[in-house]
């Protein structure tokens, strides 16, 4: 059976905090499990499938310097 990992467990070994993952989820990024008592559960093949898929967007900064080489 796949191991199903809680927002906690996601966040201490990937680094992805539960925000992400409930953005990620809601936006049908990945795949959720609920649990009777209605937590939250992912499989961990679904944080490994994301991972190689979701483009992250570029820091302010980033997009600061493209406009301005673009306009030299």
């Amino acid at each position: 059976m796949e191991r199903l990992l809680r927002l906690k467990e996601i966040e201490e070994i990937y680094s992805i905090t539960a925000m992400t993952i409930r953005r990620w989820e809601k936006r049908g990024l990945i795949k959720t499990v609920r649990t009777p008592g209605g937590q939250r559960r992912v499989p961990e093949s679904e944080i490994r499938r994301v991972l190689g898929l979701v483009d992250f967007p570029e820091s302010s900064d980033e997009k600061s310097e493209k406009c301005i080489s673009r306009s030299q």
